[in-house]
């Protein structure tokens, strides 16, 4: 805000580094290892730039003051320290599982996917060291665990191997390959992956790639464990009932789904838009909504899920 209009409205003296805490919601200024920082704006009276009111002198009030203050904290999960970069205990937890769309309409993009999976997993690891776990997910008609969550930063090199062996929909890779395409089994796996002790007050998150395109497999059982309780009967409707009653079920878990969707070539170009706005439904959290329309694209569309990983806004009055 120019100052010369308006004033100084953050002093120096306003900006103070500080800690955060997290259980009570409260702000420290000072303190050796700072993970946040307090800004307060002022335009007031004793600042010398007092917001006027114009219609205020009627009544003998030519001005007001007004204070607003925001808190900016560096999440902290786990780990020992607090910070960027990938030294033994820095950073903060951020718990990713990567849903793979493995059907048949995504085929043709699975190159592209892989590298999106390993972006992914370079954000993860090199944000937040060696506190956050990373895995991948496969979905068709029903969901298999590929990589289950292991430490990103330990494990680095392990899993940018297995992600590089991804290259098609094999029954060694995949039991389920040629079964259709339902979101909601990868949601209602990763849910289950996260639950227990382990994850408790950590960090999880849920990216999404894929096409969007529900399709349902003549004659396939769809259980609990698919998402869906439709048996034999489904339809691409019940699917996408299902993928969003796994997102309600995420939120109350307190996990974060972000969402890429890739239109690419076999979508018809009627259904995009729908498909497009089916998965923004299912963010939640801090999870974001990003579409990669070209297969080019696709593999650098990460950087708007990585933009969510390292702070957040605590408070603002």
């Amino acid at each position: 805000m120019p100052s010369g209009q308006y004033g100084t409205v953050v002093p120096s003296t306003n900006v103070i580094l500080g800690m955060w805490n997290a259980t009570s919601n409260t702000f420290t200024s000072g303190g050796s290892t700072p993970n946040a920082v307090q800004i307060t704006g002022v335009s007031t009276s004793a600042n010398g730039n007092a917001v006027p009111m114009y219609f205020g002198s009627i009544w003998g009030k030519t001005n007001t003051d007004i204070t607003s203050t925001a808190v900016a904290s560096y999440v902290v999960g786990n780990g020992s320290g607090v910070g960027y970069g990938s030294g033994s205990g820095a950073g903060h937890s951020f718990n990713t599982i990567v849903i793979n769309d493995m059907s048949q309409s995504f085929s043709g993009q699975i190159a592209d996917q892989v590298a999106a999976d390993l972006a992914i997993l370079g954000c993860v690891k090199g944000q937040t060291g060696t506190t956050s776990n990373f895995g991948i997910t496969f979905i068709n008609g029903h969901a298999s665990t590929y990589q289950s969550l292991v430490q990103a930063g330990t494990n680095y090199t392990a899993l940018q191997a297995t992600i590089n062996a991804i290259t098609a929909c094999t029954a060694k890779e995949d039991p389920n390959c040629s079964t259709g395409s339902n979101v909601a089994s990868g949601l209602y796996s990763a849910i289950q992956q996260f639950s227990g002790s382990t994850y408790q007050n950590q960090s999880k998150n849920i990216v999404i790639i894929t096409d969007g395109a529900p399709n349902v497999k003549a004659g396939l059982n769809y259980t609990t464990a698919d998402g869906v309780s439709c048996g034999s009967n489904c339809s691409p409707a019940d699917m996408d009932a299902g993928a969003q009653a796994q997102a309600t079920a995420a939120k109350a878990a307190g996990i974060s789904i972000s969402t890429i969707y890739y239109s690419g070539t076999d979508t018809n170009p009627t259904d995009q838009a729908n498909y497009k706005a089916f998965l923004a439904s299912l963010v939640t959290g801090s999870g974001t909504n990003l579409v990669a329309p070209t297969a080019a694209q696709i593999d650098s569309s990460y950087n708007g899920v990585c933009s969510t990983i390292p702070s957040s806004v605590k408070t603002a009055s």
